[in-house]
């Protein structure tokens, strides 16, 4: 109900309020101006006998895609435009009759949130939109109803499958960028300025190529070898940063961010995340085609490490498994009961020790004092990465690799088919969402959906992991030479932290026996990825 302490000398069905919007610099310049919006709606509000007051009339600047979801969230598209909601808070309290825009994709451009806000608006009060574009608007003879309704769904439809053409031709620019080594949009990542190129001798548009900048440069090689080689974290990295670079501000975020970047290797990646249209996409993401040398800052295989570690410490749940005083905890097996070795220590002065689970005559099988087994299995395995001849390590490394490709093909099997069951049941629920149902139903199903789509994402995440992994183990022996000896060259340099960290990595299982004061060790080499 229109509040009726309002002091005006108007019908209070005539009171208008105008809502204008522009999404783009381009539309500013052209015929949907706000300029041109304005006296467009001010014209209609004369002509119909409307009372549009200036303070009446709102104007809202948003790009379709940051409005827009892929969940239907009408409520949520809704949030990201202040200006609307507030008209819609105007609305509930009876200040307007009628709404006036320019045209439905200044509304809105998307199907589910054309009819909500209809509806809404007739809830509260019965206001009217009209359009003051020529030829927007229907007449609204009650026997021709049905027309109308149909008709808008029709233009509506348009008005969104328009967003979206245009969202897949600059998806398509930017897939074309992407793959020539040019920069497809967005912030120009730390450690690159933009240097502007021509896309064709004719041509006079121009694109965008990453160039590094020389100190910066030297500060990301930094960051990768604090986290690669020292084990460093997020948080240690931006707060020895912040100490050591003090010309901005490092976060945790940011650290990260730069450790997930793989355009540090000199390629342009595009499409992994899936942008605002599409937050929870996941297709396959576009390369570029060739190596920038001007963009490279590290090498593939630097990366790759980076990720394989970052992998590795999420898989581990306890925050305590890098920073234990035991460094084989986990690694250590009884030759003789082939339990895994639990560690005990026993206090200030005391000697700390690893220990068979096995307890015979009420004493454990095997004990061996931590400094001694740890010592001696860093002498052992010295021996077995700086020799000459590999060929027992290589064979072993090969046996393992094959063990580990059959285990990984075997579980993408796994996933592929628990996808394809999904999808299946993702187009059954899509059909029945269709046909008429009462609106709990509805609402019950789109939530299904939602959840379907979310586990689909989810497997799509995991499989790609697997098959990445299927290709990282080395072809060759001398690859695999080069990788052993590299590995553990700073060994006994490094903290508690770090050793244990890189034995994670290079370790698969120790077999321990122990023959008097003879201790006899069986190193498992857990077959590195070709960093």
């Amino acid at each position: 109900m229109v509040n009726q302490s309002r002091k005006s000398t108007t019908a209070p069905n005539n009171i208008a309020v105008a809502y204008l919007r522009v999404s783009t610099k381009k539309q500013k310049k052209t015929g949907v101006s706000i300029e041109s919006q304005r006296e467009s709606v001010k014209n209609y509000a004369v002509n119909n006998n409307l009372e549009l007051d200036e303070k009446y009339i709102f104007t809202e600047a948003k790009p379709a895609s940051k409005i827009y979801n892929d969940r239907n969230d009408i409520d949520d598209s809704l949030s990201k435009r202040p200006i609307l909601n507030h008209i819609l808070s105007l609305a509930s309290k009876g200040k307007f009759n009628t709404l006036i825009v320019y045209s439905r994709d200044r509304l809105t451009r998307n199907t589910e949130e054309a009819f909500a806000l209809k509806y809404k608006l007739k809830q509260l009060n019965k206001i009217d939109i009209q359009y003051s574009k020529p030829n927007e608007n229907f007449e609204t003879n009650e026997n021709i109803r049905h027309v109308e309704n149909l008709i808008e769904i029709v233009l509506t439809s348009i008005a969104e499958l328009e967003a979206d053409m245009n969202s897949s031709r600059t998806r398509l620019g930017n897939k074309y960028c992407a793959q020539h080594n040019l920069w497809p949009g967005g912030k120009i990542p730390f450690g690159y300025y933009a240097v502007k190129v021509k896309n064709h001798k004719k041509s006079q548009r121009t694109s965008t190529k990453l160039k590094c900048i020389p100190f910066e440069k030297e500060i990301i090689k930094e960051i990768f070898e604090l986290y690669t080689s020292y084990g460093y974290g997020y948080r240690k990295i931006a707060s020895i940063y912040n100490k050591k670079y003090p010309f901005k501000t490092w976060t945790k975020s940011a650290i990260e961010s730069i450790l997930k970047n793989e355009t540090y290797t000199g390629k342009i990646v595009w499409g992994r995340r899936g942008g605002r249209r599409n937050p929870g996409r996941k297709d396959k993401p576009i390369y570029s085609d060739t190596i920038n040398e001007n963009a490279q800052i590290i090498d593939q295989s630097l990366f790759n490490k980076s990720v394989y570690l970052r992998e590795k410490k999420s898989e581990l749940k306890n925050p305590k498994y890098y920073s234990t005083p035991f460094i084989l905890k986990d690694k250590l097996y009884c030759k003789k009961c082939e339990e895994k070795l639990l560690t005990k220590n026993y206090g200030k002065g005391k000697n700390s020790v690893y220990r068979c689970p096995t307890i015979i005559d009420r004493k454990s099988e095997l004990i061996i004092e931590k400094t001694i087994l740890e010592n001696h299995f860093i002498s052992q395995l010295s021996k077995l990465i700086s020799i000459d001849d590999i060929n027992e390590l290589w064979h072993q490394y090969i046996d393992k690799k094959y063990i580990r490709k059959s285990n990984i093909e075997k579980s993408i099997n796994d996933y592929e088919e628990k996808t394809n069951i999904l999808e299946s049941q993702l187009n059954d629920l899509e059909d029945a969402l269709r046909t008429n149902m009462n609106y709990s139903l509805k609402t019950e199903l789109m939530q299904l959906i939602t959840l379907t789509k979310k586990k689909i994402v989810h497997f799509n995440q995991i499989l790609n992991s697997k098959r990445k992994d299927l290709y990282q183990y080395h072809n060759s022996k001398d690859s695999f030479k080069k990788s052993l000896n590299n590995f553990f060259k700073d060994f006994h340099s490094l903290n508690i932290y770090n050793k244990r960290m890189l034995i994670d990595l290079l370790v698969d299982k120790i077999i321990v026996d122990k023959n008097e004061d003879e201790i006899n060790m069986d190193i498992i080499i857990n077959p590195p990825k070709t960093f």
